[in-house]
């Protein structure tokens, strides 16, 4: 193995010695930057996914009156969370009483079956009742044929052309021809695949033992026939309100469609804001991919209003040239609020700094009240 060249006098043994604090000192650095960067990482796979803080590590709120209002809370708080609670909370004493009461009333009454006195055998007189139980009863769904009649009427004065004269009442279209699926179970089949996420071939049974010969694929062409008649044309004027708004929040989240060959699929939603809009509008657009196209396919690249969105790049110019973007401060915050939670950083560090910044932020706005766009901009 071969040695290291030996210093020949002290200048050259002190440069030795800098050249070996300096990289000492940059593998420190190097070493520093992958422990936050798996202290990070660790924070991410493993901690909680809220943004709320521990209240003994940061304090949000520097204002006095906001510190004075929270100490007494705080304290009860902290007190209350020493004390470990054993027994669970008991249940509201009228809360069945009061459930039952909210239900419709029937009455169900026993009699004797010999109404004479076992001690000496004469007829008894009722002189009250007595409430023993009380209970809910559940009545189980039926299907039932219904036959519509369209009655006819003959004129008895006039006979055109030696023809009798008939006249037959209107009567309601089927929603789909020849089929078993009524409105009322087309609604009954949508509110058990979407609201209790019950699948098609199990709802075959619950059909069957209503005696009503449906399988999977006739349901779920219904449910496609439906949406397409009826839905549609009330999407699509939501969308043409929605492009008139001057402001509109979107967003995009992912998830899994099973028959699509992809990893990841999307729902885009749109919101109008709850203050100085024409409408209440919720919206949802499904797409199999996350481009930046989907947006102005959604709003129009025409559309000149502002676009409340996070950091996401496809939020851009290119899409809607004519639109405003606004960056979300919740978006902003995240990043500082992993910090701080992730690597556990002191009151004086810059990342803290900006979180308490911007709570103070919320908190102003929170209590803030407005009447008028204007003096919301103001």
């Amino acid at each position: 193995m071969a040695q290291a060249q030996q210093p020949k006098n002290l200048e050259e043994a002190l440069q030795v010695i800098q050249q070996l604090s300096e990289v000492i000192q940059q593998q420190n650095k190097l070493i520093n930057q992958l422990k936050v960067t798996l202290q990070l990482q660790q924070h991410r796979q493993f901690a909680k996914k809220n943004e709320s803080l521990n209240p003994d590590q940061l304090s949000l709120f520097e204002e006095k009156q906001v510190e004075t209002t929270n100490s007494h809370k705080s304290s009860d708080a902290a007190v209350k969370k020493r004390e470990p609670n054993c027994h669970p909370k008991p249940k509201k004493s009228n809360s069945r009483k009061e459930n039952l009461n909210s239900l419709p009333q029937e009455n169900c009454e026993y009699d004797l079956d010999n109404k004479t006195c076992p001690g000496c055998h004469q007829e008894m007189k009722q002189i009250g009742r007595r409430l023993a139980s009380r209970e809910a009863v559940h009545v189980p769904a039926h299907t039932v044929c219904r036959n519509v009649y369209a009655k006819t009427y003959k004129c008895q004065h006039c006979h055109p052309n030696g023809g009798d004269k008939l006249v037959t009442a209107k009567t309601p279209s089927p929603l789909f021809n020849h089929s078993y699926i009524s409105s009322s179970i087309l609604a009954t089949i949508a509110a058990n695949k979407f609201d209790l996420a019950v699948p098609f071939n199990r709802q075959e049974r619950m059909w069957q033992a209503a005696n009503l010969e449906l399988d999977s694929k006739q349901m779920a062409n219904a449910v496609i026939k439906g949406a397409k008649r009826f839905l549609k044309p009330l999407s699509d004027c939501l969308v043409s309100q929605l492009r008139q708004e001057k402001v509109v929040h979107m967003d995009e989240t992912p998830f899994q469609v099973l028959d699509s060959g992809k990893s990841k699929s999307y729902f885009w939603a749109l919101r109008t804001p709850k203050e100085f809009a024409k409408h209440q509008i919720a919206y949802f657009y499904y797409a199999p991919t996350r481009s930046g196209k989907v947006i102005s396919d959604v709003l129009t690249p025409d559309y000149t209003g502002a676009v409340m969105c996070d950091g996401y790049r496809g939020y851009g110019q290119e899409q809607l040239p004519k639109a405003t973007f606004g960056s979300c401060l919740i978006h902003i915050r995240r990043p500082f609020i992993e910090l701080v939670k992730g690597l556990t950083l002191k009151n004086n560090a810059q990342a803290t700094q900006a979180v308490k910044l911007l709570s103070r932020v919320f908190h102003k706005e929170k209590n803030l009240r407005y009447k008028t766009p204007v003096e919301k901009k103001a």
